[in-house]
């Protein structure tokens, strides 16, 4: 994400602070039941742990959606470089072509 989309993604607007905070976290695809938790928090250490624990599952997801990638590609690689090989030759029976 370029600098100026990230900028425009977490400005805070000069509306209702809820309703910019909610649509935030929804994006980060947080849970809706733990979005109204920190809505709702009033203490600040407990809107930090709930941001941080979201913030670990984000981490676990790109982990997961980084290896998933890298799998697909040695798979798509694989198959194009062993159709390029083309077929092995036959040995002849004295063991060459």
């Amino acid at each position: 994400m370029s600098e100026r989309k990230l900028e425009v993604a977490v400005r805070k607007p000069a509306g209702d602070r809820s309703s910019w905070a909610a649509g935030v976290l929804r994006r980060q695809l947080m849970p809706a039941d733990e979005v109204e938790a920190v809505l709702e928090a009033e203490d600040p250490e407990q809107i930090r742990r709930r941001l941080e624990l979201h913030a670990e599952r984000l981490q676990e997801r790109l982990i997961e959606q980084l290896r998933i990638l890298s799998r697909l590609e040695r798979l798509l690689v694989d198959e194009i470089e062993r159709e390029a090989d083309g077929p092995m030759p036959a040995l002849s029976p004295t063991g060459t072509s």
